[in-house]
């Protein structure tokens, strides 16, 4: 009876500390705000104000776009430390070098780069929160003058300009958490405090509140997810504590070269793909707008669950490359590529399916994208996901091609739509999208095949082939069940 008590302690403890399933758990999280508050937004707010529901939302994922590229390459640096490495060898990890490892994390290092963070997010945030007083505020206007309550939504609208820079400034403890490989720790304290978030915002729906408490609700739990996050990075890294002799010079020039040519592709990446949102809501009637914008965060947030045994692994992945453990490196990402790939094209097809047959139980007052805006949007996040993680992998040897890739994309997007747009409307701008994403998954993969995988064909049959094949099989058997039943 002990030993079987032991055993079951142990499995509950390794779920517990899992990187893998508590960032589902996260991810899961935010996106049952989808099932939770959907039906609520759908039902009790007008189309107009459903738009800019949406709209808001969609700015509030630029908060990748205000990161500028520091974040990924901060959190990959402390990776490198934890790892062992001195700031000066993080330069060129392609053939990292094992006589060069530690038993433990460099402190020194850790120090430096922590103490370089804190200002850089500071002024980010206070870029984020004047670019959006700004910019955003002319994109929103028009949306906004759509809706019968004009002043309470520009009030909503400033709410979440607050709250998106208080976003940005609480980055700073998430890259020394996530960057030292407290990913489960942080991912369960979030998994708590999205269902905080969504219980809160689904109170005030139905309580009859309006745009403007539906997001005051929200970004409420932004600040109190700052203070837990300084509060984490105080008790899990009290060695960081100890105060290093700042040398932002030296940490900011060691890094730039990445953080640019991240902050770069991240700019192509992001903001080309939510300006055709933006750039319909300009020009779209109000149910077509809500309909696409409502499609767009659906697909995203199917994007975002899937990443999860992927990016969940990214501190392990930085960690066995300064390492040089590479047979452990290739297999971590392979098996986490394969269940990346095989939860997104599930959910898609699932959606694909059944997504129309269920909408009329909602009574939601906006239609389910139709079919052909399903497929083509499925098409695009598919290869952005593909492109993504092939190079997120060449990343782990600090070698940074996103500004060329996303670069490439952002390019096609925007010449594309320019043609296509003016014959063939919606489906021009996600044909244009389809085939920007398509140059951007060839770029990454070809870099990483080049660079870092040893067997490309089998890589790429293990991770990509085989799950789309068994979803080809899945959407056989539903689409035939389907016309059955």
């Amino acid at each position: 009876m002990i030993r079987e008590s032991n055993r079951s302690h142990k499995a509950i403890h390794r779920l517990w500390s899992s990187p893998t399933l508590t960032t589902w758990a996260n991810l899961i999280s935010q996106s049952a705000g989808l099932l939770i508050l959907l039906p609520l937004v759908l039902t009790r707010f007008t189309t107009a104000e459903i738009a800019v529901y949406f709209l808001f939302a969609t700015f509030l994922g630029f908060q990748i776009v205000f990161q500028f590229g520091f974040s990924p390459t901060f959190t990959r640096y402390i990776s490198y430390a934890s790892g062992g490495a001195n700031l000066d060898e993080m330069g060129d990890l392609l053939q990292p070098k094992t006589n060069e490892l530690r038993s433990g994390p460099n402190w020194p290092s850790l120090r430096l780069l922590s103490a370089t963070i804190s200002p850089t997010y500071s002024a980010l945030a206070a870029i984020c929160l004047i670019s959006l007083a700004t910019i955003g505020s002319w994109a929103v206007e028009r949306p906004i003058s759509l809706t019968p309550n004009q002043s309470e939504v520009w009030l909503a609208w400033g709410v979440t300009v607050i709250g998106l820079s208080i976003r940005i400034l609480g980055l700073k403890y998430l890259v020394l958490l996530n960057g030292t490989n407290h990913v489960a720790l942080v991912a369960r304290w979030q998994t708590l405090f999205n269902l905080c978030s969504i219980c809160t915002m689904a109170i005030v729906l139905i309580g009859g509140g309006g745009l403007f408490e539906v997001f005051l609700a929200q970004q409420t739990w932004s600040i109190i997810t700052l203070i837990r996050n300084r509060w984490l990075v105080h008790h899990v890294l009290p060695e960081l504590s100890q105060a290093a002799i700042p040398q932002h010079h030296r940490v900011l020039s060691l890094v730039f070269p990445s953080v640019w040519r991240s902050g770069l592709g991240q700019f192509f990446g992001y903001a080309t793909t939510q300006s055709i949102g933006i750039f319909y809501s300009q020009i779209g009637d109000v149910a077509s707008i809500a309909s696409f914008l409502f499609g767009l965060r659906l697909i995203q947030n199917i994007s975002n669950v899937s990443q999860a045994p992927f990016y969940s692994k990214l501190p392990l992945i930085n960690r066995l490359r300064a390492q040089a453990k590479l047979k452990q490196f290739d297999s971590v990402i392979t098996r986490s590529v394969f269940l990346a790939h095989s939860v997104f094209l599930i959910s898609i097809i699932i959606l694909a399916l059944w997504g129309d047959k269920l909408w009329p139980f909602i009574g939601a007052n906006v239609p389910f994208p139709t079919l052909d805006t399903w497929l083509m949007l499925s098409c695009a996040f598919f290869l952005e996901r593909f492109g993504a993680m092939h190079l997120q992998i060449h990343a782990s040897a600090n070698k940074i091609l996103w500004h060329i890739a996303n670069g490439a994309q952002g390019i096609t997007l925007i010449l594309m739509s320019l043609v296509l747009y003016p014959h063939y409307g919606l489906d021009g701008l996600l044909f244009s999208l389809i085939s920007g994403y398509f140059i951007y998954a060839c770029i990454g993969s070809y870099f990483n095949h080049r660079d870092l995988i040893n067997n490309s064909l089998s890589f790429e049959l293990k991770t990509a082939v085989l799950p789309i094949s068994l979803t080809l099989v899945f959407a056989t058997i539903g689409w035939s069940a389907s016309n059955i039943f």
